[in-house]
């Protein structure tokens, strides 16, 4: 099924989005996979980010920051989400979010 799943590409977007995570300190400088996972997801408008990272990804505090930091991109903040609150769906619908 993952095979299935398109592969996102760091682009220069993701790389200016990457640089204001980082420079935000939103993510520890030891962490810098995080911040790259939350501004490939940023850059390439997905829905939701799925981990099981609590720490720095799947709470409320890095979700209203990660929103503000994309909002002042002209970007929309993807849902950092954890598997237990991922939007429960049917086989075969979609979950997109609404603008």
């Amino acid at each position: 099924m993952a095979r299935a799943l398109p592969c996102l590409a760091m682009t220069r977007k993701a790389k200016h989005v990457l640089d204001e995570l980082l420079e935000s300190h939103l993510i520890p400088d030891t962490k810098p996979g995080d911040a790259l996972q939350m501004a490939v997801s940023a850059a390439d408008e997905v829905d939701f980010l799925l981990t099981w990272n609590y720490a720095h990804l799947a709470n409320p505090i890095a979700q209203a920051r990660l929103e503000g930091i994309c909002r002042s991109l002209g970007l929309r903040a993807p849902l950092l989400v954890s598997p237990e609150s991922i939007p429960q769906v049917r086989f075969g619908q979609t979950i997109r979010r609404s603008n």
